[in-house]
């Protein structure tokens, strides 16, 4: 059995590496990750080319990888950085219809593997698990209730489309309406809800998780 990580100690987080294809959840991930005092948020990236030059010098206990990116395969990042740091831990989120299949070499490094169905929860779960510490929900989650009582119909409806990952022009076919309307709808959330961008994404997403619950 793959031994767990050390458990946090004043002034020595653990050092996480994240790289996920997908932007949206890849800021979801760090969001939360950052969120928690145990964790520093080393590097991020969407490729291979993202993290191509992480320094040798510096510990990383952790890597979140996505094993199937757009440039080539995590698998070989996971190599490259275990010559490096041989203490290293790697969770996979895989792609659940077609998970890759892990380089029988590479095994003993993978501790856990969630879909990217349920990245967050699950995620948080495994991390808990591996470091042996605590690891709540880096904000309130707002359930779908809490959001009701504050935006209007239409507003809740975007809400709920941009917890599912969905762009304003992807909202905007889907409801029906224009890309300013749903930028205007966009903004007027942010505002009630106090949170936008990357926040707001995590707080819809969440919020989805909730109510799914």
């Amino acid at each position: 059995m793959t031994e767990k990580l050390p458990a946090p100690v004043p002034g020595r987080r653990i050092r996480c590496v994240v790289v996920q294809g997908q932007t949206l959840v890849l800021q979801m991930l760090c969001g939360s990750l950052r969120a928690l005092s145990s964790v520093e948020v080393v590097a991020t990236g969407t490729s291979l080319r993202d993290v191509g030059r992480l320094e040798a010098t510096r510990a990383i206990d952790l890597l979140i990888l996505d094993p199937e990116l757009g440039d080539g395969s995590g698998f070989e990042l996971l190599r490259s950085l275990v010559s490096m740091h041989p203490a290293l831990r790697c969770l996979l989120i895989t792609n659940s219809a077609a998970p890759a299949a892990c380089p029988p070499d590479l095994a003993k490094w993978i501790v856990a593997s969630v879909s990217k169905d349920d990245p967050l929860n699950a995620l948080l779960s495994a991390i808990e698990r591996e470091l042996g510490v605590p690891v709540a929900l880096p904000m309130q989650a707002a359930s779908m209730e809490h959001v009701r009582a504050r935006l209007t119909p239409r507003e809740t409806d975007v809400f709920v489309q941009i917890g599912r990952g969905m762009s304003n022009k992807e909202i905007a076919r889907s409801l029906g309406l224009s890309v300013q309307t749903v930028a205007t709808h966009r903004k007027s959330i942010s505002k009630k809800l106090d949170c936008n961008g990357a926040s707001l994404v995590r707080l819809a997403t969440l919020a989805g998780h909730v109510s799914a619950s």
